[in-house]
């Protein structure tokens, strides 16, 4: 699905930002960190066997850095253009994933619970369908032709349903 029109009606972007699990991946990160410097720069060895190391200097960089790293990347990105709509979860995903709306049959503003629905935030899936969630609880449920169902996580569901009306309608 590939439109000449690069129309972009709304375009939102959540980033990570749940406090408590920040504070906890700050929290652990640091401590390895802080074990990998006591190790590498005082010589404070953290096990009796010498490829402790080798595996100290690794897992503080991998939980150290890495995990701080990918977290801070994390962000849904929502956008509706003429020809549907576009979502893409990254940096799990790297290209949009489209929705045509050729495949729309509704969509409504919902307020949902992620983890009793779809068991947490993130891309899930459901019984029902697929959600795709940063935080909160209220998005815009897309309702498509095969019955299952994308719940868009939103902190501006108005909006995004407001837009995606105006861009069906500049399609019909």
């Amino acid at each position: 699905m590939t439109s000449d029109d690069k129309t972009i009606h709304f375009r939102e972007v959540q980033r990570f930002n749940r406090i408590g699990l920040w504070i906890m991946i700050i929290f652990v990160s640091g401590f390895v960190l802080f074990g990998t410097v006591q190790e590498i720069m005082y010589g404070i060895e953290t096990g009796t066997d010498p490829d402790t190391h080798i595996g100290v200097i690794i897992l503080g960089l991998v939980i150290g850095l890495g995990i701080p790293s990918v977290f801070s990347t994390i962000k849904l990105i929502t956008e509706v253009r003429n020809d549907g709509v576009y979502l893409m979860f990254f940096p799990f995903q790297l290209k949009f994933q489209p929705l045509s709306f050729d495949d729309i049959v509704n969509f409504k503003v919902r307020e949902f619970n992620p983890q009793k629905e779809f068991g947490g935030w993130g891309i899930k899936y459901g019984e029902s369908g697929k959600a795709l969630t940063m935080n909160g609880n209220y998005g815009v449920q897309v309702d498509l032709h095969d019955r299952s169902e994308v719940m868009i996580g939103s902190r501006k569901p108005q909006e995004l349903v407001i837009a995606i009306e105006k861009a069906k309608s500049v399609l019909s």
